[in-house]
């Protein structure tokens, strides 16, 4: 008798991102709970940057109604809110015709799967069910990144933001909370905020991160006082070293 071979798990190495580029990266913008002046101008300027790539970074659509808490009832309409999803990505797609799009699903993304885990598990194996099959890969330019793979620009860590089982948590700024949990030069979206933290390992090397704002509804009713903010951010990459612009918009205007 022989011990089994284990399960291969899932591969989760990062999607790798290399040589010269510009990117535009957007988070949260949380269909169809958007903010569509904030996605306008973000787009905007990432056309007037002439950005290569786009890169959606998770919670690009709210899944309202496979939520993982509470929700109102009457406020379910997920035929509605996948049609708008659809649309949001064919608009995206049609202002950059020759870029490189990238879809990572975040948090938000993840209920789909879990709630069919949950409700449907008969039919959630079925390739047409995934999240994945309703943004249709197979027949747009999107290449999607699941929930728990990271994304590199360069050395440069991209996440959503919920990846690590215990969350990243919010101490001063979600930058640093990143920070203490990535302890390399990285991004993420998820907190909604825009922020940044910089600290020096013990060899003298800089560690900067970042974290995104929103471009969604800054008063939703779960959380109608909070301390978000919209923004999105920028890269530039060269052969192996990149600059960030994290940027803010605040009263109709892109700012740094």
């Amino acid at each position: 008798m022989n011990l089994p071979e284990p399960r291969k798990p899932a591969d989760r190495s990062p999607v790798q991102i290399s040589g010269k580029s510009n990117i535009l990266i957007l988070s949260d913008i949380h269909i169809p709970y958007h903010s569509k002046s904030a996605v306008e101008l973000s787009v905007a300027e990432g056309k007037k940057r002439k950005a290569d790539i786009v890169i959606l970074n998770g919670d690009f659509s709210d899944n309202y109604s496979v939520s993982a808490h509470e929700t109102n009832p009457t406020k379910r309409d997920i035929i509605s809110d996948l049609q708008d999803v659809k649309e949001g990505l064919q608009w995206l797609q049609s202002q950059f015709p020759k870029a490189r799009l990238i879809y990572k699903a975040g948090n938000h993304e993840l209920w789909w799967d879990r709630y069919l885990f949950k409700n449907a598990p008969l039919i959630c194996g079925l390739p047409t069910t995934t999240w994945k099959a309703q943004i249709d890969p197979e027949k747009s330019r999107w290449e999607y990144v699941d929930s728990l793979t990271a994304i590199k620009i360069n050395s440069l860590l991209l996440l959503h933001g919920h990846e690590y089982k215990f969350a990243i948590s919010n101490p001063v700024n979600a930058a640093r909370g990143l920070f203490l949990r990535t302890k390399v030069t990285s991004m993420c979206g998820h907190f909604h905020q825009r922020s940044e933290h910089s600290e020096k390992d013990g060899n003298g090397r800089l560690i900067t991160t970042w974290s995104t704002g929103c471009l969604c509804d800054l008063q939703p009713d779960y959380a109608s006082r909070n301390n978000w903010s919209h923004g999105f951010a920028y890269v530039e990459t060269d052969k192996s070293d990149f600059n960030v612009h994290n940027l803010r918009i605040i009263n109709g205007k892109v700012c740094s």
